[in-house]
């Protein structure tokens, strides 16, 4: 049943791209199955007879999204891009002397990107929580800012 779900969404898709003049790259093309069964149904799935990769982990306009609906791995992306930004104006804004500054950089370069996606931030597990507080402590001792609320 959902495998003939997906072939007549399959052919409205190309019948759109064919009257708008549009080319899939079949090379690109891949999916993701959402299930947090240890052993989902497996099908194979095709376009213009090319068989489409299987990914774990996806990312769209900026969100991450793995097989198992959960948010580690996008998690862990967020918190190191973060604390690479952190560690960016730690070492750049020694000179600056007026807290306003630290904290307008912090806001734009580190706390803007800990709050995309913010509702998969929010920290419910243990390991979470420890990396807000990482981010309290660091961003507080070495920039005298109040981090995050």
């Amino acid at each position: 049943m959902m495998l003939a779900y997906y072939r007549r969404k399959k052919n409205v898709l190309f019948d759109w791209c064919g009257r708008n003049g549009l080319a899939l790259n079949t090379d690109k093309c891949k999916y993701i199955r959402f299930s947090r069964k240890c052993h989902p149904n497996s099908h194979i799935y095709k376009i213009n007879n090319k068989t489409l990769k299987e990914v774990d982990y996806i990312k769209d306009l900026g969100d991450g999204f793995d097989s198992k609906i959960k948010f580690h791995t996008h998690i862990d992306k967020i918190s190191s891009k973060a604390f690479q930004m952190l560690g960016f104006l730690i070492r750049n804004s020694k000179d600056f002397k007026k807290p306003q500054t630290k904290n307008g950089l912090y806001s734009s370069l580190v706390r803007s990107g800990l709050e995309y996606c913010a509702q998969v931030w929010s920290p419910h597990y243990e390991v979470h929580i420890k990396v807000s507080k990482a981010f309290k402590s660091v961003s507080y001792g070495t920039l005298h800012i109040n981090a995050i609320t």
